[in-house]
């Protein structure tokens, strides 16, 4: 029987988004993807001109969104506002929202009440999901990537966006520098649970990956490996598991 609930954390450009999208569809359980959750409420709270290093001014603004969860979107009052949401100015607005303690925790509440009206069946993806927000997760995973290969796929996700080389290059140092940070945070820091699976997502096209996560959740818990990484020799992939 695969995971009821699996929790996926990392730092950015390790393919958390994707694989946890398509390993969702794969177990076909809903999925929530909390930096949008984030991107959303700070995109919101600049355009309402609010402080957002106050905390208690930010938590009660989120707390008063009106958030739903229809087919992997986080609508707001029904809109959708993904297209608004890759610019480099939403993911420091997000950053910015996702250091207050307070904040956290009204996020914390729409993460639990996603996956209750999902009727806990879900793939969680985000930084703390297996840490505080689901330490329960029957699966939790801990994508991962080189630091050279993540700051090299931010540099190609912002040249994919229009960026120039030098606007890319920048703000892939500032996506590897957010990462450092969160990971040193006193609240909620990213750091990999204890018994989470490390999954090392290099040298494996997104089906590959695909394929072997969701071989994984549906394997019992006792027979599942703790740490999976791979090669490519030869144009074939070679998993390492121990």
């Amino acid at each position: 029987m695969s995971a009821r609930l699996t929790a996926i954390d990392g730092p950015a450009n390790a393919g958390k988004s994707t694989l946890a999208a398509e390993l969702a569809k794969r177990l076909g359980v809903a999925i929530v993807n909390t930096g949008s959750i984030y991107r959303i409420g700070g995109y919101l709270a600049h355009g309402e001109g609010l402080d957002l290093t106050n905390d208690a001014t930010c938590a009660e603004f989120f707390a008063g969104l009106d958030l739903y969860l229809a087919n992997g979107l986080i609508l707001v009052n029904g809109e959708d506002f993904s297209s608004q949401l890759r610019s480099p100015q939403a993911s420091v607005l997000s950053k910015a929202v996702a250091k207050l303690p307070s904040v956290r925790e009204v996020v914390r509440g729409v993460q639990r009440l996603f996956v209750e009206q999902a009727g806990g069946r879900a793939v969680v993806e985000g930084r703390d999901i297996g840490t505080v927000v689901f330490p329960e997760a029957d699966l939790k995973l801990w994508l991962d990537a080189s630091p050279a290969c993540r700051e090299y796929r931010a540099y190609r996700v912002q040249l994919a966006r229009g960026s120039s080389p030098e606007v890319a290059r920048e703000e892939a140092r500032r996506i590897m520098a957010r990462d450092a940070e969160d990971a040193e945070r006193h609240h909620s820091p990213m750091v990999a649970p204890t018994d989470a699976i490390t999954f090392m997502n290099e040298f494996m096209t997104t089906e590959e990956a695909v394929e072997t996560l969701h071989g994984i959740a549906l394997l019992p818990a006792r027979a599942r490996p703790s740490r999976v990484s791979a090669r490519r020799v030869g144009g074939r992939i070679y998993l390492e598991q121990q």
